[in-house]
């Protein structure tokens, strides 16, 4: 079995079936070292220096990480409760979208705002990356039970998606506190 980096940097694996001239084709950007292959990015150090001149302070970005993380997941947890209602028929479908209607601007804010954040240094980057999958996770609750996306979805359709990202809302979350930040 050879490893091998694609045209976009990635690894995958040939084994002997395979035609290795295919996958290990060379040009001014690639070299093979111990039948691995290796595709040079050209661009590799732009952004390596931006990467360098980007990263944030520590400090400074987990405080405002856990502000807009808390914002975020207090939104979520009203949203999964508006939905709970509406589920359990204590609320009509068009009661919950105008319901929703007041709680996505303030998701779109928080979910951009994380979105924005400096780069976090090395030792923040398992935690900043499942905060950026939990702000991604409740930033989908504003798609199934919004005006704009409404006639997209049958009713089915809508409750399944809502109950897979709660689902995975849950699992973002104990992700997040896993990471021990």
């Amino acid at each position: 079995m050879k490893v091998f980096l694609d045209e976009a940097g990635n690894t995958g694996c040939v084994d002997e079936y395979q035609d290795k001239n295919w996958w290990y084709r060379l040009d001014n950007n690639c070299i093979i070292i111990n039948d691995v292959h290796f595709n040079i990015h050209s661009y590799y150090e732009n952004l390596k220096i931006f990467t360098e001149e980007n990263i944030g302070d520590k400090e400074a970005l987990i405080e405002i990480t856990n502000s807009i993380m808390s914002h975020l997941i207090t939104l979520a947890e009203k949203v999964i409760g508006l939905y709970n209602e509406y589920l359990n028929g204590t609320k009509t479908e068009e009661t919950l979208v105008k319901d929703m209607e007041a709680v996505i601007p303030s998701i779109d804010k928080y979910y951009f705002e994380e979105t924005d954040l400096a780069i976090p240094p090395i030792e923040l980057k398992e935690w900043s990356q499942c905060c950026s999958n939990l702000s991604a996770t409740i930033h989908d609750f504003t798609l199934f039970y919004n005006k704009r996306y409404l006639s997209t979805r049958t009713t089915d359709n809508r409750i399944a998606c809502m109950n897979i990202t709660v689902s995975r809302y849950y699992e973002d979350l104990e992700a997040l506190k896993k990471t021990g930040l």
